[in-house]
């Protein structure tokens, strides 16, 4: 086969006529009578992602484009390839001489066919998991630099567009465990539940309502955020803090137990006591506001406890409700 017109001499510098080197792992490969067969088998059995960027240009190019030069990394592995022929394959043949596990590469990269619809689902749905527990922005799926690196994972998934997270799987995904946590209060025989108001930024009230059980079936301890679920004949204690409205809701229900909040009555005696030394607490109040309020004298605080050989100690800001 004329070289020339072989994709495959990409990967091979020729030696001479009857032998080529591998350009990852620099092996000498025979090309008896011009055939290429026995390169591209080499490829395909010990470098497999180089293998498939021959029939996917896509994937040669994002791995160009996403790995650092060597050169400008301080490593040992760095420095032992400072003579490779390549920058983005240095990286991957770093890690293909460093961990054996080329046979499972092989395995996962080898069948071309698109993934399984249940394959899919469930890749799907873990994504929506770490977008849900992690926080992240929809937008995610998006990110230039992510879709290279679940490309390099696996050639054949295709990640979701931001609507389909938000419109399909996320719902889905919350639907699923709804019903989860349903069947475990249904099972639950006594439960508990901690609650709690606060108000964001832009003045919107909220009320956080967490239920606490133990499942007869795992003996453990259990904890659920809720909105509304049908277990008032269940519910045996509530705890809150000590606000009027939070009390008063809960004291309407004879059958509920109310526990305040331990922490907040605390606060609450703090404060109280606070009150009796009013004008030694407004002073150290303005002193700890001014170093807040001021990086310089913050520093200049700062190198003082040093002058001296005291720890470097934090002011701390008076919240009354902390």
């Amino acid at each position: 086969m004329d070289r020339k017109k072989s994709d495959v001499w990409n990967h091979y510098s020729v030696i001479n006529s009857g032998m080529a080197k591998c350009s990852y792992c620099s092996n000498s490969m025979s090309y008896k009578g011009g055939s290429t067969t026995n390169l591209s088998k080499h490829l395909k059995r010990k470098h497999i992602i180089q293998y498939e960027s021959r029939k996917h240009p896509r994937i040669n190019e994002m791995i160009e484009q996403n790995v650092d030069e060597p050169s400008k990394q301080n490593t040992p592995e760095t420095n032992n390839d400072q003579n490779q022929p390549s920058t983005s394959i240095n990286a991957i043949n770093v890690i293909n001489k460093s961990r054996p596990i080329q046979k499972s590469v092989d395995f996962y990269f080898i069948n071309n066919k698109p993934l399984s619809v249940s394959k899919q689902k469930t890749i799907d749905e873990q994504l929506g998991v770490m977008i849900s527990k992690e926080f992240q922005f929809f937008s995610l799926v998006e990110n230039v630099e992510f879709k290279k690196f679940i490309y390099l994972l696996n050639l054949r998934y295709q990640l979701p567009s931001r609507k389909t997270v938000s419109k399909s799987i996320l719902p889905q995904l919350y639907e699923k465990t709804r019903e989860k946590v349903r069947n475990n209060l249904l099972n639950a025989k006594y439960i508990s539940f901690t609650t709690d108001g606060w108000t964001s930024i832009n003045n919107d009230s909220f009320i956080a309502v967490t239920v606490h059980f133990i499942d007869p079936e795992e003996c453990v301890l259990k904890t659920f955020l809720l909105g509304y679920w049908n277990i008032t004949e269940k519910v045996k204690v509530a705890v809150s803090d000590n606000a009027a409205n939070i009390t008063s809701a809960i004291v309407m229900n004879q059958n509920w137990r109310h526990i305040p909040c331990l922490a907040h009555t605390l606060n609450l005696i703090a404060q109280s006591g606070l009150s009796e030394m009013q004008n030694v607490h407004k002073k150290v109040k303005n002193i700890v506001e001014y170093f807040k309020r001021s990086t310089k004298a913050n520093l200049k605080l700062k190198n003082a406890q040093k002058q001296i050989g005291y720890p470097e100690l934090k002011l701390i800001q008076d919240v009354c409700t902390r």
